[in-house]
C-alpha cells in the first residue's frame, strides 16, 4: 500500500488526518533536523498499522511531502 502525506513538523500536538482526496497530513512533534522528523513519521506510521511486516519513505527524504510503502497490509486503512 502507498500513502502519500504531508508532514508538518514542530508541531502542538501529533495526530494523523485523512483528507478528502485521500491524502493524508501528520502533524509530529519532533523537528525536521537530523532525520528526527523522518524517524517520527516512520514510528506514528507503525503504532498505526502495527502488523505491517515493513514501512519505509520511498520519495520525500528532505520535503514535507512524503510518499509511505506498507508492506504486509490491506488496502482498508481505518483511520
Amino acid at each position: 500500500m502507498l500513502i502519500r502525506l504531508k508532514v508538518f513538523p514542530k508541531s502542538r500536538k501529533e495526530e494523523l488526518k485523512e483528507l478528502k482526496s485521500g491524502k493524508f497530513e501528520l502533524y509530529i512533534r519532533a523537528e525536521a533536523k537530523r532525520g528526527e522528523a523522518n524517524l517520527r513519521v516512520v514510528e506514528v506510521m507503525c503504532e498505526k498499522f502495527p502488523n505491517a511486516k515493513s514501512i519505509k519513505i520511498i520519495k520525500g527524504q528532505t520535503t514535507p511531502n512524503k510518499h509511505i510503502e506498507i508492506m504486509g497490509v490491506q488496502d482498508d486503512l481505518g483511520i
